[in-house]
């Protein structure tokens, strides 16, 4: 027969067992928990978008020199950037459709100011025309992005 001493141990020591357990499991389903939710944050679409992670085909331009607006033909722009386009049926609408392209491109690069060309978000505006242009003339899918490959004004 035990005696008392080794009973109130024994009942101790169960007692701290459940709870050692009982944190273990809490500690084990907070990290599940934490992983899960981890996982399905940083794997969204919406976290995705932006990265860059698939780009789809690419069409390169030819490289284009135009007068900068306002200068009085003392000032001049040389570009050359790539159309993402969203399916390569578009790729050859371009190619079809070139001389229209390179028009909707001059008009627009040409209408540009030294202040909107020394700003990033000048940059950006100039890439939001051109695919606005551009995609007003395709019917077989669109632009969605442009990318500078070459950007120098003087």
């Amino acid at each position: 027969m035990e005696n008392a001493n080794e009973v109130e141990v024994k009942k101790t020591l169960k007692s701290r067992l459940k709870y050692i357990l009982s944190a273990v499991i809490i500690l084990f389903l907070s990290f599940a928990g934490a992983f899960v939710v981890g996982k399905t944050i940083f794997n969204s679409p919406d976290a995705n978008a932006g990265q860059g992670n698939e780009i789809g085909p690419l069409y390169s331009s030819p490289e284009f020199t135009v007068n900068i607006a306002n200068s009085n033909g003392r000032r001049f722009l040389m570009t050359q950037f790539s159309l993402e386009v969203d399916n390569k049926k578009v790729l050859k609408e371009i190619e079809d459709k070139l001389p229209v392209v390179q028009d909707k491109v001059i008009i627009v690069l040409s209408s540009q100011t030294i202040e909107t060309l020394n700003s990033v978000a000048g940059k950006e505006k100039i890439k939001k025309q051109l695919m606005e242009n551009i995609n007003n003339i395709l019917s077989s899918g669109e632009i969605v992005n442009i990318y500078f490959n070459k950007f120098v004004y003087q």
